[in-house]
């Protein structure tokens, strides 16, 4: 009678085989499992926040406060808050006195002066920062937009989804700043343990995109679809354009980014190419080049828009950009408006964080 049977050899190839699937997959599985935690601590801190502030709508409540002091003494009615802390000792409401930013520097936490920090550009953010911890341990730091514009207590507003849970909604868009997720035990490390709010940045840091000269820039992104002239002229004041043309993806770019003063100035770019290159050779190891995830050449328009004051039909179908080659990079007008790459080079926009 014959018996079947593996030999000793197979059962170690196939243990061997086992071993290696297990090396390959199992962390990337852990870090899969970590970055869903990291998500849903993330949301769920913003998820309390806007609780509390959702209620406050309902109340009348998010309106103009004297300060952001006043505000958060608001807010811990609606907001079980462990402790307070006010300018100048807001290192008391944080696990740690500095944070390290993405350069590797260390800024104290004590020298956050008001929104200015968090690069809010849009409304008054001139009110000094409070400290508060959450009752779940969570520390944060914040400002109140000192122009806010009272909301409606009947008015329901939409709430970002996460995973199909709430985030936030409009209620928190006069609060800006920052909060720890991993408390002592965490790098302190902005972006990755220290989260923005509602901010830009943090002392100069961008929290998304790309920093040039103090001012943080979202992600090179190119209009799916042009502007009529249609749409452009019934918005034409409101997004600052000079003049409107017909099939104008320069004026989409504008039109998605809230208007032309949110466009970079040929000086940000030139600032942008600074940073880009080095010794005159296009650096793709750079962080600013990987943040840019563009391939040299290409091109990236500026705000500036030739024929503003409507001189003639071919001058206000140009605009002005920086065109990036692997050597050099160049500022000129004969930029146009009304395709997506010139001479096969591909034009990119850039918006202005606000």
């Amino acid at each position: 009678m014959k018996r079947f049977g593996f030999t000793l050899a197979e059962v170690l190839i196939t243990l061997g085989i086992i071993g290696i699937v297990a090396v390959i997959t199992v962390p990337a599985l852990n870090n899969d499992v970590e970055d869903k935690k990291r998500a849903e601590q993330i949301r769920t801190v913003k998820y309390k926040f806007t609780k509390a502030t959702d209620t406050m709508k309902s109340l009348g409540l998010i309106t103009v406060y004297e300060s952001t002091e006043d505000f958060v003494n608001e807010l811990s009615n609606h907001l079980k808050l462990l402790k307070v802390c006010d300018e100048g000792h807001l290192s008391d409401c944080w696990p740690y006195e500095k944070i390290t930013l993405s350069d590797g520097t260390q800024f104290n936490v004590n020298n956050v002066v008001d929104g200015t920090t968090f690069l809010r550009t849009e409304g008054d953010w001139s009110y000094s920062p409070m400290g508060i911890v959450m009752a779940d341990g969570t520390s944060m730091i914040l400002t109140y937009q000192k122009d806010c514009a009272p909301l409606e207590s009947t008015t329901s507003y939409q709430w970002t989804m996460i995973d199909g849970k709430p985030e936030t909604n409009a209620t928190t868009d006069c609060i800006s700043g920052i909060y720890e997720i991993n408390g002592k035990a965490g790098k302190n490390q902005f972006k990755e343990d220290v989260i923005p709010f509602n901010a830009n940045a943090f002392a100069g840091d961008c929290a998304v995109g790309i920093g040039v000269a103090s001012k943080c820039f979202s992600t090179p992104f190119q209009p799916s679809v042009p502007l009529s002239k249609a749409e452009c002229l019934s918005r034409q004041t409101e997004l600052g354009i000079g003049a409107c043309s017909d099939n104008d993806y320069w004026g989409a770019a504008v039109a998605q980014c809230g208007g032309v003063k949110y466009m970079p100035t040929s000086t940000d770019l030139m600032n942008l190419g600074k940073k880009l290159y080095k010794n005159q050779k296009y650096d793709y190891s750079s962080f600013v080049a990987k943040s840019l995830n563009l391939e040299p050449s290409f091109i990236i328009w500026a705000q500036e828009s030739r024929g503003a004051s409507g001189t003639g039909n071919y001058e206000s179908h140009r605009a002005g950009g920086v065109q990036y080659t692997s050597t050099s990079y160049s500022y000129g007008w004969g930029f146009g408006r009304l395709a997506m790459n010139y001479n096969g080079v591909p034009y990119y926009a850039l918006c202005i964080a606000h």
